[in-house]
């Protein structure tokens, strides 16, 4: 009997694993988080299987296709499915299907049209953790298992969900937001602002929280004098340009994702209140996801810091799992309900050329990427 090979082993690493930062100089009554893990490594191929057995089919449906994060999450799972048919011809039947620009409805549809072609399982990231509720239940009852990547649903019939913890990224945004600020006036104290992305995503609403709740109770004289919800990314330019017309002594700005800081470095120049870190009227950006924009923004000295993630890696144990899964019948160990965290790790200027940096520079392996549209 051959030995099945998961990642069980790999995840077992990446358990009470999450970035944090604290401030230099005068300490404050945080206790500093433990320095980040490194990205964990791919998970290896499943061991050969006969040519004689019929392939897995497996369905990939992801809010936005054209999106650099979104499509480091479609690179890792269609690079896995490469990885594991080279070495097992045929084992996988792989389709992508794509659900436009974060639309329920077309996503919805996808998953209906999985189960009426057969499909064996799916790997989805939900356009709505309520939303996508009715078809994911609809999918478990009619024997269609879903996993998630990357956004959970809020229902307890997806076996297993692939994700930062994204309340714990939060808290790493707001220490290094904190650390930040110090750095710029020299105390914990100041004035910002925060994009709350889109209110239908459990993502950007986790990571919200642990932003506020950290602020909040640890450094409360950062003072959140403007919050606003958008419903499309592009929407984050005009939210930008009111944020700093009503505040004119704004110290810094958190949003939940590197386009949507993009267009909030878009809004401070078109303001003229571009200012290099270090002037006392520098504005400071953190963000999250760790894209091209983000990290050619921090090394242009125009965003100060992003909380990485690596979709790749996301992408890979999401289908790597689903495959051994509707294969043998095995599940990985979860930690918290269904899910299991994926790191993450704050980049600034000071880190951002370090070794340990380098596996969370996602994107340099993405860009040129060519992804499968069925």
């Amino acid at each position: 009997m051959k030995t099945h090979v998961t990642p069980i082993l790999i995840l077992l690493l990446l358990v009470n694993v999450f970035a944090g930062c604290g401030g230099g100089g005068t300490q404050s009554t945080t206790t500093p988080a433990p320095a980040p893990a490194p990205a964990p490594a791919p998970a290896p191929a499943p061991d050969p299987v006969p040519a004689t057995v019929e392939p897995i089919k497996i369905v990939l449906s992801i809010p936005l296709a054209s999106s650099p994060y979104w499509t480091g999450v479609a690179y890792g799972v269609q690079k896995t499915v490469d990885e594991i048919n080279a070495a097992n011809p045929g084992a996988i039947d792989y389709k992508f299907f794509d659900p436009g620009n974060f639309e329920l409805e077309t996503q919805m549809k996808n998953i209906e049209n999985a189960l009426s072609m057969g499909i064996d399982g799916m790997v989805v990231a939900p356009v709505d953790a309520n939303g996508t509720v009715p078809a994911i239940e609809m999918a478990y009852n009619e024997g269609m298992p879903i996993f998630t990547v990357d956004v959970s649903a809020n229902t307890d019939v997806v076996l297993v969900g692939y994700c930062t913890f994204n309340y714990n990224a939060g808290v790493s945004n707001a220490r290094k937001m904190a650390e930040l600020i110090k750095e710029k006036n020299g105390d914990y104290e100041g004035l910002i602002a925060v994009n709350m992305g889109r209110a239908n995503i459990s993502s950007h609403i986790d990571r919200v929280a642990g932003f506020k709740d950290t602020m909040a109770a640890d450094y409360p004289d950062i003072k959140i004098v403007f919050e606003q919800f958008i419903e499309r990314n592009e929407d984050s330019l005009n939210v930008a340009e009111n944020a700093l017309a009503m505040h004119p002594k704004l110290d810094g700005y958190f949003c939940t994702g590197d386009t949507v800081a993009n267009l909030t470095c878009q809004a401070i120049d078109q303001s003229n209140r571009f200012k290099p870190f270090g002037d006392p009227d520098h504005i400071v950006i953190v963000a999250f996801d760790g894209n091209a924009e983000g990290i050619e923004n921090i090394r242009a000295g125009r965003q100060d810091a992003t909380i990485a993630q690596n979709p790749i890696i996301m992408g890979n144990l999401t289908l790597t799992a689903l495959y051994n899964y509707l294969k043998d019948g095995v599940l990985p160990e979860t930690q918290d309900g269904n899910l299991i965290e994926v790191p993450h790790m704050p980049i600034d200027y000071k880190n951002i050329d370090d070794a340990a940096t380098k596996p969370f520079l996602w994107s340099d392996e993405v860009q040129g990427a060519s992804i499968r549209l069925s």
